[in-house]
């Protein structure tokens, strides 16, 4: 099994990795990444995934081992707490709930939050505790 935490290898400018590794030129990676395996029930923000299981990988942006470890383990927990809320329960989703989510993907995809959640209070206001299977067009 492939580790979870790692500091990648890349080649140096100018070589293809397969070179580089043969003349033992490769250069790890000062920041640390992250690497966990998504299964098809996971409930996650990978593009074009859902319902598939998946390898995720991410930078964690340092050069800290033990934030990189806590990194990890938030993306572990919110991995977890997405699949309970998305499992068999989608009927008992509220709202809020998908308001909740939907602010995850717009800050994942670098969209704008601020204008999303102008948007969304007036809307959690009216709806914010009810299921969405109880939310018609009527």
């Amino acid at each position: 099994m492939a580790k979870e935490l790692f500091r990648p290898l890349y080649s140096p400018p100018g070589y293809k990795y397969k070179d580089a590794k043969a003349l033992g030129m490769l250069r790890e990676s000062e920041t640390y990444w992250i690497r966990v395996r998504h299964p098809a029930s996971a409930v996650c923000a990978c593009k074009g995934k859902r319902g598939m299981p998946h390898t995720f990988r991410e930078s964690t942006k340092t050069n800290d081992k033990s934030e990189a470890k806590a990194q990890l383990q938030e993306h572990k927990k919110n991995l977890v707490k997405r699949h309970a809320n998305g499992g068999a329960s989608v009927s008992n989703q509220t709202f809020s709930d998908m308001a909740a989510r939907l602010r995850r993907d717009y800050e994942v995809n670098s969209r704008d939050v601020v204008t999303l959640n102008f948007r969304l209070v007036h809307l959690e206001g009216a709806f914010g505790i009810r299921r969405m299977i109880d939310i018609t067009r009527d």
